[in-house]
């Protein structure tokens, strides 16, 4: 996160980040916490919010029918045009990862915990017949079901948790389809890497799926794949200029 907050001040909003200001005056801050022996805690926001802009819609002398928010939503459009004019048309389709695993609604537990180990990955796209996204696992959803004040160990529940039941009834999930996450985001192969911003760098979001017009599942896209692109693009601009 601290990368992809690095990535997009330097390359994106043209801004030094850290702030060699900024930088200072926390120099500054920690000297006069240790001269005085006590600690305080300052919250510093950067960039303008809602509030900023109903106080100056409020200390306007001119008639503006709009609303704060309406505004802050102006201002956000006008920046993201901004950077796909000045940085190119880069699409998801082109920094997106194609070859990806994934599993079915009815695809057992065990099998798509094993497939998430042999493979090294955090989550998995669930489709249905169609490829299409109905779902998503991460490891989270695996652990939501185990009991974690029973006296067995997490290693064992988890074990137990996962291993197919014998018998015909049981009272646990057998398939991905009852422990998957339902809600997820996924964009067109064709939406603008910008759009990725707020996901990842503000919601948190460490992948999102990609759809074609179908609405089939064709490939994901990583923080990492988003900060590779603005840094080579930010990287690109600076030599040409």
């Amino acid at each position: 996160m601290l990368l992809l907050a690095v990535i997009i001040n330097r390359w994106v909003m043209n801004r030094e980040y850290p702030n060699a200001i900024a930088i200072q005056q926390a120099a500054i801050q920690q000297t006069a916490k240790k001269q005085t022996h006590t600690t305080t805690k300052k919250n510093h926001n950067t960039g303008i919010t809602t509030q900023d802009f109903a106080q100056a819609l409020k200390d306007s002398d001119s008639f503006v029918d709009i609303t704060a928010t309406e505004l802050s939503h102006l201002l956000s459009s006008a920046e993201i045009n901004t950077f796909k004019r000045v940085r190119g048309d880069i699409s998801c389709a082109d920094i997106m990862l194609r070859d990806i695993c994934t599993v079915e609604y009815g695809t057992e537990v065990e099998d798509a915990w094993q497939l998430m180990q042999t493979s090294k990955l955090k989550v998995i796209p669930v489709v249905d017949s169609a490829n299409r996204v109905i779902g998503i696992i991460t490891q989270h959803d695996f652990f939501k079901y185990i009991n974690l004040n029973a006296y067995d160990s997490l290693q064992d529940q988890l074990r137990s948790f996962i291993r197919r039941t014998a018998k015909i009834e049981t009272n646990k999930p057998e398939a991905v389809g009852h422990i998957m996450t339902r809600s997820v985001i996924t964009l067109a192969e064709t939406t603008h890497i910008v759009e990725l911003i707020p996901l990842m760098a503000v919601q948190g979001y460490h992948q999102i799926p990609i759809i074609n017009e179908q609405h089939r599942l064709v490939g994901m896209v990583y923080q990492e794949n988003l900060v590779t692109a603005l840094y080579h693009q930010g990287l690109a601009q600076s030599v040409s200029s």
